[in-house]
């Protein structure tokens, strides 16, 4: 009997032995796949944070560039510090932005008198030039119905970029297509990435301008013709996210530009290589977003390998060791996954609506703005309703930062966002476009007296007192409204429309509203 008892106990030892090793295992295997939900959900909290800064730099080129080709096609064609003001203005919130240039078509038989006229006006070395591929190399004769694209308009001028003036762009490799295809249509291309004299690599997006020319005054520089193309240069480290350094993964840009058979790399960070036993026993995560822009398709690659290094310290091993000998570490890691996907949740949210609006007015952003556009457009398409597209921009706004402070500007913002979100229908969309312009989509449009009547109304409310501590701010805007189908039938063709129209109240004394003409 001693024996069997003693038979019995151990054997509910081994029993219990099991049972217990079996928790243990248990309980290991909920702390490891909590460790790797967590660190799954951190990585797609990650790419999403670093791809939205990318989009928001792309997004802010096609802005800039349009604005920029915009201008040209109504300053003077002598007026080059209008130009470079205008440039320096829409640089200014974009530090990623390099460099604006203004290339324009020259028949050969006008080049002298083209270079004769600048150099009168102040650049005397200027002279119209082929782009050498190495400095040992002769540059390319030229021919009699050659025509040209000579590089006229730099800024900033900086002076490792003198020697670009007078370029021409159908003689540099890497923008020889580029030019081709931006000459070819009315949108925006993005040229390979190529190495900058200066250090570094860039690529340029080109946007075709055709504007009607006018003799320039005698003795004035012909700067402008009526065929030119707006450049933007970026330098690619300048998209570089600023947060990716601390982000425990890798990351590959890669630019798939329709002017090059093959992508051309932008910027990647790379981890250090994993121990074999991660590679073995541990998830690697992968995934692949595509920005979907026509004028700047970029392809964004990311990847973490997950190390065992992350998960536990050689201390807090032991820690875990000599707590998972309690059956009260099942409930405390249960606890803590629930927390940390309630944590991950709230957090993956917070960042969705942090990318899709603006942080000071709480309206949607560009990135939205071009989800709701889509939305309209397509409404259009199947029921045939007309819609307006509103370009708001208050008068004066840099005078009030200026003079009572940016915080009494966010003020106004935010009382010019409440006012326009009150006016409007929930049908309607208002995004803060940047700065303090604001841009409309009004639905359902039956003629252009409605928007016209509603445009009306949205300058009297804008024009209506702020308070501001002891006194009252008295902002007023400027309102260009373009209609879909009649003054075009993309975003950039109606916003170029409402910002011209915007530009004609400004001209003619601000705080009003003018309706576009299409053509």
């Amino acid at each position: 009997m001693p024996f069997k008892s003693e038979l019995r106990t151990k054997r509910h030892h081994l029993y219990f032995l099991l049972v217990w090793l079996a928790l243990c295992l248990f309980c290991l295997h909920m702390v490891i796949s909590s460790e790797i939900k967590t660190a799954e959900q951190q990585f797609n909290q990650d790419i999403n944070e670093l791809a939205t800064d990318v989009q928001q730099k792309l997004l802010a080129n096609d802005a800039v560039l349009s604005g920029f080709s915009a201008f040209l096609q109504a300053v003077a064609e002598t007026d080059q510090e209008a130009t470079a003001r205008y440039a320096a203005a829409a640089m200014a919130p974009y530090p990623h932005i390099y460099m604006l240039e203004v290339a324009r078509e020259v028949p050969h038989r006008e080049k002298d008198r083209l270079e004769e006229s600048i150099r009168k006006s102040g650049l005397r070395n200027f002279s119209i030039k082929n782009f050498p591929l190495t400095t040992a190399l002769p540059e390319a004769k030229e021919t009699a119905t050659t025509t040209l694209w000579p590089i006229i308009f730099i800024y900033p001028p900086l002076p490792a970029a003198q020697d670009i003036y007078g370029m021409r762009l159908e003689s540099v490799p890497y923008l020889e297509e580029t030019l081709r295809l931006a000459a070819q249509s009315n949108q925006a291309v993005a040229s390979p990435t190529f190495k900058l004299r200066e250090g570094g690599s860039g690529y340029i997006v080109l946007q075709n301008v055709i504007r009607v020319s006018t003799s320039p005054e005698p003795g004035q520089p012909n700067m402008f013709g009526s065929s030119m193309v707006a450049l933007l240069l970026n330098k690619t480290e300048h998209l570089l996210p600023a947060t990716l350094a601390s982000k425990p993964l890798s990351m590959n840009a890669e630019l798939l530009s329709r002017a090059s058979k093959e992508p051309s790399n932008l910027f990647q960070q790379t981890m250090p290589p994993a121990h074999w036993l991660d590679i073995k026993t541990l998830p690697r995560f992968t995934r692949i977003i595509e920005t979907g822009m026509r004028s700047q398709p970029v392809r964004l690659s990311f990847e973490r390998q997950l190390r065992w290094a992350e998960f536990f310290a050689p201390g807090a091993i032991a820690v875990v060791g000599l707590l998972i000998a309690s059956m009260l570490l099942v409930s405390i890691n249960v606890r803590r996954y629930h927390l940390v996907i309630s944590n991950a949740a709230f957090m993956h949210e917070r960042a969705e609506h942090l990318a899709m609006h603006d942080a000071l007015t709480r309206l949607p952003n560009r990135h939205l703005l071009t989800d709701r556009f889509e939305q309209v457009f397509h409404r259009w398409q199947r029921l045939g309703t007309k819609f307006a597209l509103f370009v708001i921009d208050l008068d004066h706004f840099k005078q009030i930062n200026d003079t009572v402070g940016h915080e009494a500007g966010d003020a106004v913002l935010v009382a010019t966002a409440e006012r326009i979100s009150r006016a409007i229908r929930a049908s309607d969309t208002v995004a803060r476009y940047g700065g303090d312009e604001f841009i409309v989509l009004v639905a359902d449009v039956l003629n252009e007296a409605d928007v016209l009547s509603l445009g009306e109304k949205l300058c009297r409310m804008l024009s209506e007192p702020v308070p501001w501590g002891s006194t009252e701010l008295h902002p007023t805007c400027s309102l260009g409204i373009a209609l879909c189908p009649d003054d075009g039938e993309t975003f950039n063709s109606l916003f170029q429309q409402a910002d011209r129209a915007m530009y004609q109240v400004k001209e003619r004394g601000r705080n009003g509203v003018a309706l576009a003409k299409a053509g």
